[in-house]
């Protein structure tokens, strides 16, 4: 892990954010990028997001505001912003305080697998483990099954999003679902839901 004091040189290869608590008990973040690299940065999630998106040219709040309404979702609500990127919150710790949050947000298109955890050999609030692009894997506190809805909502937001900016599939620098992810799926349940969303993919380029 390094320490960096921008995103500038991480920013469009950004595949995760983390809230985590830093050797002080201060709340800082975990990026993930595409590289496999796992960067800490010092400052809070939310913070960390705002800049992400500043990036691409949207306001968090309104971002949320547009697809809760479009999804009728509450407050996990995904966060499109490209063609081809769809951030999804997912729970990922358990806040020592209210204030200090739990989500953190994960692309849809780099999640590999989903591997519920046993819960003999880890924390039993840490149901499932997400397995990203780069080699990487991150902990979250949901069920594979709300894991999976999440997901598919944030396939939704981003067909929603292709529709708003009539582009739909144009330069899209890679699938939400790979035909590697079908072929290395580690059981029958993981391939049906794979060709599942792959399926759904499909569709939605068609109807658009």
């Amino acid at each position: 892990m390094k320490q960096i004091k921008t995103l500038e040189n991480c920013i469009q290869s950004i595949i995760a954010l983390e809230p985590c608590y830093g050797p002080k008990g201060g709340n800082t973040t975990r990026i993930y990028t595409r590289q496999g690299e796992v960067i800490e940065d010092n400052r809070r999630l939310k913070t960390i997001l705002n800049r992400f998106l500043k990036y691409y040219g949207y306001d968090l709040v309104e971002l949320r505001k547009n697809y809760k309404n479009y999804l009728g979702c509450g407050q996990c609500v995904p966060l499109p912003v490209s063609h081809y990127l769809v951030l999804v919150p997912l729970k990922m710790r358990h806040p020592l305080v209210e204030n200090d949050g739990a989500s953190g947000y994960v692309s849809v298109a780099d999640v590999l697998k989903i591997c519920e955890e046993d819960s003999l050999d880890t924390d039993q609030r840490i149901k499932c483990r997400i397995h990203l692009n780069g080699g990487l894997s991150m902990p979250c506190c949901f069920t594979r099954q709300v894991i999976e809805k999440r997901l598919n909502q944030g396939r939704l937001a981003l067909d929603r999003y292709r529709l708003l900016h009539n582009q739909a599939g144009i330069h899209r620098q890679q699938p939400l679902v790979i035909a590697e992810q079908v072929r290395n799926g580690p059981d029958l349940y993981e391939k049906i839901n794979t060709i599942s969303s792959f399926l759904y993919q499909l569709l939605a380029d068609v109807r658009i």
